[in-house]
């Protein structure tokens, strides 16, 4: 755990100024070792479009960004839930003791859950919390030669 590490969420607009050169080499790490729902590309128009928003979890004694969070909102009929859809980090353990302050920002922004999925090592980091474990599975289907006209 590092104490000195504090977590924000940024402006759009901050967001698109330091995008090449900060977020989106950060994201991309993510983006290759998670599920190919969408290149950095769609997460950059996404961004633009306001449809997302980027946490940073940053030393402010020296401006080093250690984590980025790419977080969507889904309206659903019984809940808002704010789905982290992307995490880059330098070291889940280090910042995860920050996962309080996103629970109450996401409160207060109208939110009812958190959604996530993630890597074996999350369910480690995250047995302090009261979270609910539940488990995806990503199918490609990229490897199938014909695709049945009728199911």
């Amino acid at each position: 755990m590092n104490a000195d590490l504090r977590m924000s969420v940024l402006d759009n607009e901050v967001a698109a100024v330091h995008w090449g050169t900060v977020l989106a080499p950060m994201l991309e790490t993510a983006l290759a070792a998670g599920p190919k729902w969408c290149g950095i590309e769609t997460l950059a128009e996404e961004l633009a479009a306001g449809m997302s928003k980027i946490v940073i979890v940053f030393n402010p004694d020296d401006g080093r960004v250690w984590s980025v969070l790419y977080l969507e909102g889904h309206q659903h009929k019984l809940c808002n839930v704010l789905r982290i859809s992307y995490c880059a980090s330098a070291d889940l353990d280090d910042w995860i003791h920050l996962y309080p302050t996103l629970r109450a920002w996401a409160s207060r922004e109208g939110f009812d859950q958190i959604a996530f999925c993630g890597r074996p090592g999350w369910k480690r980091v995250l047995k302090k919390f009261a979270v609910q474990q539940y488990v995806q599975y990503t199918d490609d289907l990229d490897d199938l030669l014909e695709v049945p006209a009728s199911v």
